[in-house]
């Protein structure tokens, strides 16, 4: 992807509204430096998601055999799928389990615990390998043991995943901690807990030694900032292949037409940016960093704005403010309710086709 891409496809956009809407146009001129480099990205700078929440619904009625739905995981490949979100620190796997919250009785920790078994497993993987895809799962941080993390459950999960030859891109350990309500980790537990993880990985050659993510802190602001960078002071920096930061420009119930095109908002996006990669340099000299779950807003958008054209907007400035400030990763927040919706039926064409043109860039 280019500047001149981006530039091409916003300029279609507004021409598109402007004429749709009746507005009188006017000639403007747009000056771009493409002297020289700006950033580099690779073809899987773009990558998708599936929520947790759907691993802990055994994923239905989502059907990874559709034919539909491998023809357009394969139209976006080479390309990154991220299984997590918040519902990852809440599911266990039990290759024993075939009842949802048949817990296995180990890792009670409270009441929301949930299984999933080799079933589950199985199938997301075999989807994952038919479709071409590059696989990164989210464990569950808030199975602990004398105040540590208990990597009992994922050993586990590993070795299942060894004996059956799946491949781990890459792994994730809990999910926007900051703000569990359940399991209070603080910044420097969770930067020990991942020297843990590491350790693991290691002792485990049949993983093809997969690379580590984290902290996945829930935005790039305020309290979220805060323990990310916290986590980077606490060694957390020496224990992480990639930087994940989550963003979204607001909160789906408090979202609007005219936020999503509105400077101000997206201009949110440099500022905060600013900030995680003057933490990196400082912390983590020359680690990656990646916007691991990202999209306009969070938590529905309300009006689903978030399927709409309007969406289009700042999602482009994303994909180019992004690359512009070195971002080298961005998982678009999701695929299945997101992109396409129960029946593998793209959700709207318009976002849905917007997304594929910008792997392509």
């Amino acid at each position: 992807m280019t500047i001149m891409g981006i530039v091409h496809c916003v300029y279609i956009g507004l021409f598109l509204v402007f004429c749709l809407n009746g507005i009188q146009l006017q000639s403007v001129t747009i000056d771009v430096h493409n002297s020289g480099v700006a950033q580099q990205i690779d073809s899987r700078y773009i990558g998708v998601t599936l929520d947790s929440y759907e691993l802990r619904n055994h994923f239905k009625p989502l059907n990874f055999n559709s034919q539909r739905l491998l023809t357009l995981a394969r139209g976006l490949t080479p390309c990154y799928l991220r299984l997590g979100g918040t519902d990852a620190d809440y599911v266990v796997f039990n290759k024993n389990s075939h009842v949802g919250r048949d817990v296995d009785k180990r890792f009670i920790l409270n009441a929301n615990k949930y299984t999933f078994g080799t079933s589950d497993w199985d199938r997301v993987n075999g989807f994952v390998k038919n479709a071409g895809l590059d696989f990164i799962f989210d464990l569950n941080l808030s199975l602990r043991k004398n105040g540590r993390w208990d990597p009992t459950n994922a050993k586990e999960l590993f070795q299942y995943s060894i004996q059956k030859g799946y491949r781990f891109a890459g792994i994730e350990l809990g999910n926007e901690m900051e703000y569990n309500k359940d399991t209070h980790v603080t910044a420097q537990q969770s930067a020990q807990d991942f020297v843990t993880l590491k350790q693991v990985i290691n002792s485990m050659p049949g993983l093809s030694h997969p690379k580590i993510y984290g902290p996945a802190v829930a935005g790039i602001f305020y309290q979220s900032f805060t323990y990310a960078e916290d986590f980077l002071k606490a060694g957390g920096a020496n224990n992480v292949d990639v930087l994940t930061y989550h963003h979204y420009y607001t909160s789906g119930p408090k979202a609007t037409v005219e936020m999503y095109h509105d400077h101000k908002v997206l201009d949110t996006l440099k500022a905060g940016l600013t900030s995680v990669m003057n933490a990196r340099n400082k912390y983590a000299h020359g680690k990656t960093v990646w916007l691991g779950e990202t999209s306009a807003a969070y938590s529905s958008a309300a009006g689903d704005l978030n399927r709409l054209y309007v969406a289009s907007f700042p999602w482009l400035d994303k994909l180019g403010v992004a690359a512009l400030y070195g971002v080298k990763g961005l998982m678009r927040q999701a695929l299945y309710a997101g992109l396409v919706d129960e029946h593998t039926n793209p959700r709207n064409v318009s976002n849905t086709i917007n997304f594929e043109k910008s792997k392509h860039f």
